[in-house]
């Protein structure tokens, strides 16, 4: 019997020299494809752990093309696939998770592991302090203020506290992709939607600005903390309240988000 699962075609185009790009043709049907693995990948970084998986999975795609064997398109092209609603083969996941590939960015097969740097890194930190020392209040909130801000900073050359406009509109496959144009970064107002943003860090390379998400839901993620360092983050109670540092927790549903521009 063939398995259940939504199968994602994928065009390999060869150019540049040996590299690819991975576009998106079809996605309804019955049987397993590599193409199907990569875009449940990609939803393991977005969404969290599949809750109907019972083994604990890795955060970063492990089963995409050798990365020096092609390059990523600068945008997502699961941002622009359909997915049938009432194909008797796709999930609610599957339904979660188009939705959530319109905004994120597409994953490289593996995490970030270099550390970030540069003064939007510096600014993150400086401002995650302020935030711990004498600020209450929503951690979704502050993580899409502090963020905006230290994106910010290294467009205008001033470190303030500030806050993000209220709406915005996303682009498309490539919300809080720090590989685009230095712009200040205004992420969603929902957590889980914030946690669609960004692309995935190692957790050696977590670096000051990064944004931790633990807690994951049907939907994701349902906290949200940003960090100060590789092994601590400032966030506040989901009621709200002061804020506070914590470590990481060392939980297998935690996903590092980079979503800040750094430099060399």
């Amino acid at each position: 019997m063939p398995s259940k699962k939504l199968l994602v075609v994928l065009i390999s185009l060869f150019g540049c020299g040996g590299c690819g790009l991975l576009s998106p043709l079809v996605m309804v049907g019955q049987n397993e494809s590599h193409g199907g693995q990569f875009f449940r990948d990609q939803c393991d970084i977005a969404l969290g752990p599949d809750p109907s998986v019972s083994v604990t999975e890795t955060p970063l795609p492990t089963t995409a093309p050798d990365p020096s064997h092609f390059v990523l398109p600068s945008t997502n092209p699961f941002a622009s696939m359909t997915i049938d609603p009432d194909d008797p083969y796709v999930t609610e996941r599957d339904l979660i998770c188009g939705t959530a590939m319109k905004s994120a960015p597409l994953q490289s097969p593996s995490a970030v592991s270099i550390q970030a740097v540069g003064p939007a890194v510096v600014c993150a930190r400086q401002l995650a302090q302020q935030y711990e020392e004498s600020g209450s209040g929503d951690p979704i909130a502050m993580a899409r203020d502090l963020i905006y801000a230290a994106s910010a900073a290294s467009l205008v050359g001033e470190c303030t506290i500030t806050t993000a406009p209220t709406s915005v509109d996303m682009p498309s496959g490539g919300c809080g992709d720090p590989k685009g144009p230095r712009r200040a970064v205004v992420l969603p107002t929902a957590v889980e939607q914030q946690g669609y943003c960004g692309v995935a860090v190692s957790r050696s390379a977590v670096s000051a600005g990064d944004l931790v998400f633990w807690g994951f839901g049907k939907k994701g993620a349902t906290r949200v903390a940003v960090a100060v360092g590789v092994d601590e983050v400032v966030t506040a109670n989901p009621e709200g309240g002061p804020f506070f540092r914590q470590k990481i927790p060392q939980t297998g549903d935690v996903r590092v988000k980079r979503v800040l521009g750094g430099e060399p």
